[in-house]
């Protein structure tokens, strides 16, 4: 039998913080663990999803591929996302990816389908209100560290300015 997934699991998970555990519980009912090898493609590019993903155990890279280059590799790791960090979270805007994630090392996430998510956040206004905060300031973390990520790349790219 699989491990359930458990409030104080979930209050590791930057998206729930600020719930109660009552919230958290209602949350739990709707993940599952699921594991992954190292090296292992656990989200593509413009591939639409509806799963959102939190690391429970392990390390994901975030790549991009970097398009019209005749030289060395086309695909490079911007960022890299540990235990509490969130992927997918695009499907609860109803969006698609925008990079690959493949395992640094054997992964475990919890998983939890965005539709699922979205119906629990429309019939309890606390919760969505939290959720959406919360994901306003992981998308916007997670843009800051893009953006200084890229600028490094372009520099090493490049050998300097």
């Amino acid at each position: 039998m699989a491990a359930q997934v458990t409030r104080d699991v979930l209050k590791k998970v930057s998206l729930f913080r600020g719930l109660s555990e009552e919230e958290l519980d209602q949350i739990a009912k709707l993940c599952s663990f699921r594991g992954y090898e190292g090296g292992a493609l656990c989200q593509f590019e413009g591939q639409m999803a509806d799963q959102i993903h939190f690391i429970h155990k392990g390390k994901v890279g975030v790549e991009f591929h970097i398009p019209n280059i005749a030289y060395g590799c086309k695909d490079i790791v911007l960022d890299t996302l540990g235990i509490g960090d969130i992927f997918g979270w695009s499907a609860l805007l109803k969006g698609t990816p925008w990079a690959t994630l493949r395992t640094i090392e054997p992964t475990e996430v919890i998983h939890i389908s965005a539709p699922d998510l979205l119906g629990l956040c429309n019939s309890n206004n606390h919760i969505g209100y939290v959720v959406m905060k919360n994901l306003a300031t992981i998308i916007t973390s997670r843009l800051r560290r893009n953006r200084v990520a890229t600028l490094n790349a372009i520099v090493a790219i490049r050998g300097g300015w």
